[in-house]
């Protein structure tokens, strides 16, 4: 194979051996070292797979304006060189230029570099320039045309557009699927990413049996001893995204089956996993229960890693008991340990703080499981909530105090409980869960309410300079931190006769404590909502909250005229 090192002032035997030398960097532990060599022969001799080379580099290690910079020179040079012009539209791309990198690539095609992976290059860029309807034709083409990898983005484009609607593309991703699914036999890791990637998007298509076939057949794809642990973690990772697609989806035995694969999946950030747990006994020492009998014997249930993952899961405890009749010791979490101990009576359920557990003999236990994990055994009925009665109980001392001292001795005036923001970790959940607390006043300050702000966090100057814009005060209580002091914000939240909120943890306060709750949820939602569509109108979680589920991302105007409708005809019953 040439390497286009012609005779020059350096020698041919130099230049070849400057191009070995840089390769054997390029392709070692240090590959950036090799970037001195690459651009000598560059600016030598202009050498063009050197110039190539080094932008590749550039691009590893995070800098594209010198990737482009290089590029530029070797296309200015070397007009008809395709890879260049493809790599030149991949750095493009990375730097936002959507637009030129489809410039790019269009050219490195008409110069003869065509493949898969820049045909799918193009098709992204196309995507991200606003040009779907383009990007689809051009996936179609590629397709017939033999490139069939390409059928992933075609799949992908259609999910994205919604244009699986229109029934000649529907049965076209059907005949695309399968000719995949057929292939799937093969060997090698590439198969298993391959069929990973139709599955999730089929899984976004709604089309989730089909999902969970392809997710069985890449199970058994046989994969080489170094590549044994990639196909677990990228099997674990999907299982994960197929267990929250069947829950939002009312597919609930199935995907409360495939839930404890989030117990393997990495997250960003100190969680480190999907669901990550507090551990104080490794499974060598107390099992974990796998649906056995448990009559009279001590069960061991921890908590989840989010409190309001674990106020949720805490309704199930009842049918656990009834069910299964075990004696239950339960780890909450420490924030949690005083509601829960004064709301748990029951001889069956006691409750112990992350302390008092590791003080405790791992033989007192036949078994340990984490609270989320019993739900594949109990096979909940989606139709009705779990909970359909008061579960917490507020310290009544504390709740008297609050009401003296926000000086509401009459009843004449419904208090309503108000909360706005939700998610945490990355800003763009936040934003997807949230809305602007003006947005939510505009919609209310008319009506014949106190409103109570409920939102953890401090937000006291945003809920203050807020209130003087609308006009409306709202009480706000200093002394009340959700994040510090869950007893005293539940004490709080039980003086509301109603409350209105996004879907975040003061949901869980008040439908567990059976006050009328009205949750407005993002379209976009997470495992916790099943779709308006599976026929129930409240949340299944919760008998008094009902769910208003947003139509359109990004706005949520309609949601709130149908919230202030709620709150009309529930004040109307108010006595």
């Amino acid at each position: 194979m040439s390497t286009g090192i012609a005779k020059n002032s350096l020698g041919e035997q130099t230049a070849h051996l400057k191009f070995a030398k840089a390769c054997d960097l390029h392709q070692g532990s240090t590959p950036k070292d090799a970037i001195p060599l690459y651009l000598e022969l560059w600016n030598s001799i202009k050498h063009e797979r050197s110039g190539i080379n080094a932008a590749a580099i550039f691009r590893q290690i995070k800098e594209p304006k010198k990737a482009i910079k290089t590029l530029r020179e070797v296309v200015t040079y070397y007009p008809n060189s395709g890879p260049a012009w493809g790599n030149l539209g991949n750095n493009l791309f990375d730097s936002g230029d959507s637009q030129a990198a489809v410039g790019s690539y269009i050219r490195a095609i008409r110069e003869g570099h065509q493949s898969t992976d820049l045909i799918a290059s193009l098709v992204n860029a196309l995507k991200a320039s606003s040009m779907p309807n383009l990007a689809l034709k051009l996936s179609l083409g590629a397709f017939y045309a033999g490139y069939t990898d390409v059928s992933i983005n075609i799949i992908e484009i259609v999910a994205d557009k919604g244009y699986s609607e229109e029934p000649e593309l529907a049965s076209w991703i059907d005949y695309v699927v399968d000719s995949i699914t057929k292939n799937i036999t093969k060997k090698g890791i590439m198969q298993v990413r391959k069929a990973l990637a139709v599955a999730s998007v089929l899984s976004s298509l709604n089309r989730l049996e089909k999902a969970d076939r392809i997710l069985t057949l890449a199970k058994y794809v046989v994969v080489e001893d170094q590549d044994i642990q990639k196909k677990y973690h990228m099997l674990n990772t999907y299982i994960w995204n197929l267990a929250c697609s069947m829950l939002g989806n009312g597919e609930l035995k199935k995907g409360w089956t495939y839930y404890d694969a989030g117990l393997l999946v990495p997250a960003q950030g100190k969680q480190k996993y999907q669901r990550s747990l507090f551990k104080p006994f490794p499974i060598t020492k107390i099992p974990i229960w796998r649906g056995e009998n448990v009559a009279g014997k001590n069960i061991l249930i921890l908590g989840e890693q989010g409190i309001g993952d674990t106020m949720m899961f805490t309704l199930i405890l009842d049918e656990f008991i009834k069910r299964y009749r075990p004696k239950i010791t339960f780890c909450p979490g420490d924030r949690l340990l005083s509601i829960y101990k004064r709301s748990f009576v029951s001889k069956e359920i006691k409750i112990v703080s992350s302390k008092e557990i590791m003080e405790e003999k791992p033989e007192e236990f036949h078994a340990q499981i984490p609270i989320g994990s019993l739900l594949k055994f109990l096979a909940p009925d989606m139709q009705k909530p779990y909970l359909r009665k008061p579960l917490l109980i507020a310290n009544d001392l504390t709740s008297n105090k609050l009401q003296t001292r926000y000086k509401r001795s009459s009843k004449d005036r419904p208090l309503v409980g108000i909360s706005w923001r939700g998610g945490a970790g990355k800003k763009s959940r936040v934003q997807v869960k949230s809305m602007e607390l003006s947005k939510l006043l505009e919609k209310i300050s008319d009506l014949p309410c106190d409103l109570i702000s409920l939102q953890y966090g401090d937000c006291q100057k945003y809920v203050q300079n807020v209130t003087k814009k609308i006009g409306r005060p709202v009480i706000y209580d200093t002394t009340v931190n959700a994040l510090k002091d869950m007893d005293r914000w539940l004490a709080q939240v039980s003086l509301c006769d109603f409350v209105v909120s996004v879907a975040n943890t003061t949901v869980h306060g008040s439908g567990g404590l059976g006050i009328p709750t009205c949750c407005l949820v993002p379209k976009h939602h997470d495992w916790r909502w099943i779709k308006p569509s599976k026929g129930i109108k409240n949340s299944y979680w919760y008998s008094s909250v009902d769910a208003i589920i947003q139509d359109e991302p990004n706005s949520w105007d309609q949601e709130l005229i149908a919230m202030r409708t709620w709150l009309l005809e529930h004040m109307a019953e108010y006595d």
